[in-house]
């Protein structure tokens, strides 16, 4: 970080003592950090001299893609590396003490008490067949601040609770983490992180996997919680809108090594690494190039743009799924009615449980729908089931949020691609090794990655993989849900040029299911606002974005973060 600012003397000048404010010692110092991963005989180096400090009251970001070692560097200040990991050189300094080299003992004694940690996995995190008011307790009890008297222990959980923001904190207490939301299970890991009044909390990733409002909410308690207990932050984030909005230093890395580093202004203001710069251009904001809609506008199949025949009508689709334990039905999607066209992008938008992914998974007969009609390209499909429905699953792909997930891991990339192609009887295997090597080189992949597996891929890759996947049967409509949510701003961007491609060669309409808004500016034509199952508005997306008409909207619009980034800023 800067050094504080310094007197020096001008020889032959006369020194006036002056009072200066004291200068508080850095809550934790890194210096020259290596950490490497592997086994005794081969080591790969996964730090290279990691260097940085946090004050007193600060909030640090340290920013970067996948594999920069933002999550390494946190994990190696509580000693928490993964099988493999290892501190081979350097310092780390929390409230003078040195942590490298400390004994398992005393680092439990720090870890979760002085320093405590909001991961970026709730599900994960949490244990799935214990109650949540066990869970928050076992942090107090683990460091002697648990009150012996059950009842005055189970008020000490519930406090905590309500303090991280969880309204009937009670209710809460007595559930399970698979009852929760995302947003509500992400709060509970901020009440045990922050339980024992820790001065530094690290938080990895905490809401790169929440809707932008439950996002807003989310840091706004730690931004609060930590602002009254005098706390320090280390916010590790890929995501430049949320270190924009939320640090005041940001420490930029790239392949274990800091290359960057200076106040949140200076950074995303003047940056000077052409690192920097890229992440910065990558980063979607409400200043972002649009992508799509600026570039070309939709055309019909038979290549006419003056009028669309939509390629698929819904019409007041309704679907309810009962709720045990409840009398009344919930009501998941009610009356949403939309057209797509050939060759545009429709985007749906809202928080978790507007109904988004319920919509998408209705179009493409993944269920049923309880009323309403489903019309692609001229047939009623809302009704057809069983082996009769194949052909029209043709003409529909999707595209997974989670590619980690969603493609088969003890299958080849080729195997993966020509999958569809196999399952349909559509293709020789001579043709579907040709048409594999065809799909990999147009998401821009070498042939050489087709006799690989997923486990061997990046992120990116994988979600290209899956892309060509979708593209293999030619269809007309490929559903993207929450296809770019989980990938850097890098990645992110490359996946979104590979779409607008895609859509321009091929005159293929998308779906696309996000609650990032920076993101559906960038590639949609037009955007449907959904909220309780309801559509709250629709309309192209210059006039959705620049006069929004529902509450709802203008509240998901302020969420964004990072609408300060500019393309200026990145140029």
């Amino acid at each position: 970080m800067n050094d504080a600012d310094t007197h020096v003397a001008t020889p032959g000048a006369t020194t006036i003592a002056t009072s200066v404010a004291p200068v508080l010692a850095p809550v934790l110092t890194i210096e020259d950090l290596r950490v490497s991963y592997g086994t005794p005989r081969h080591r790969m180096p996964a730090l290279n001299g990691v260097s940085l400090e946090i004050g007193a009251g600060q909030t640090v970001a340290v920013v970067g893609e996948s594999g920069s070692g933002k999550s390494t560097t946190a994990h190696s200040t509580i000693a928490l590396l993964p099988p493999g990991g290892r501190i081979d050189h350097g310092s780390i300094r929390f409230e003078g003490r040195e942590l490298v080299g400390m004994h398992d003992a005393e680092m439990r004694d720090i870890r979760g008490a002085r320093i405590g940690l909001i991961p970026q996995d709730p599900m994960s995190s949490l244990n799935p067949v214990t109650r949540i008011s066990v869970q928050v307790k076992e942090a107090l009890k683990v460091h002697g601040l648990l009150e012996r008297d059950r009842r005055a222990g189970n008020a000490q959980a519930i406090e905590l609770l309500r303090s991280a923001g969880l309204e009937n904190a009670e209710r809460v207490a007595a559930q399970y983490p698979h009852q929760l939301s995302g947003g509500m299970r992400q709060r509970v890991l901020i009440a045990i992180a922050l339980a024992c009044r820790p001065s530094l909390v690290i938080a990895d990733e905490p809401t790169s996997a929440l809707d932008v409002t439950v996002q807003r909410r989310i840091l706004d308690h730690i931004e609060r919680l930590t602002r009254e207990s005098g706390a320090s932050v280390l916010l590790i984030t890929h995501d430049l809108g949320v270190a924009a909005d939320r640090a005041d230093h940001i420490v930029v890395m790239n392949h274990g090594e800091v290359v960057e580093r200076g106040t949140t202004d200076e950074v995303l203001g003047s940056p000077r690494d052409a690192y920097t710069r890229k992440l910065l251009a990558a980063a979607p904001s409400l200043s972002s190039e649009v992508l799509f809609s600026a570039v070309r506008r939709p055309v019909s199949a038979a290549g006419d743009s003056a009028e669309l025949k939509p390629l698929l009508s819904v019409d007041t689709l309704r679907k309810t799924f009962r709720v045990p334990g409840d009398d009344a039905d919930l009501v998941a999607v009610n009356d949403v009615t939309f057209d797509i066209a050939h060759g545009e992008t429709l985007a749906i938008v809202g928080e978790s449980g507007s109904g988004k992914s319920t919509t998408a998974r209705l179009v493409l007969k993944l269920e049923e729908a309880d009323s309403g009609s489903i019309v692609l390209d001229g047939t009623d499909i809302s009704r057809i089931t069983g082996a009769a429905i194949r052909p029209f699953r043709r003409q529909m792909q999707m595209v997974y949020q989670n590619p980690y997930g969603s493609l088969s891991p003890h299958l080849t990339v080729g195997e993966l691609i020509t999958e569809p192609l196999r399952i349909h009887h559509l293709a020789s295997r001579a043709e579907r090794n040709s048409i594999a090597s065809d799909l990999i080189e147009q998401v821009s992949l070498s042939t050489g990655l087709l006799d690989r597996r997923p486990s061997e891929l990046s992120g990116g890759q994988r979600q290209r993989v899956a892309i060509a996947r979708a593209l293999a049967l030619e269809p007309q409509l490929i559903v993207c849900d929450e296809a770019v949510s989980a990938l850097d701003v890098s990645v992110q961007a490359q996946i979104l040029d590979l779409l607008a491609r895609i859509q321009a060669e091929r005159n293929v309409a998308f779906l696309f299911i996000s609650h990032d808004l920076a993101v559906v500016r960038q590639i949609a034509h037009r955007v449907l606002v959904m909220k309780n199952g309801c559509v709250v508005e629709q309309g192209d997306t210059a006039t959705i974005f620049d006069s929004p008409q529902a509450e709802y909207t203008r509240d998901l619009l302020h969420a964004i973060p990072g609408g300060s980034i500019t393309a200026a800023s990145a140029a």
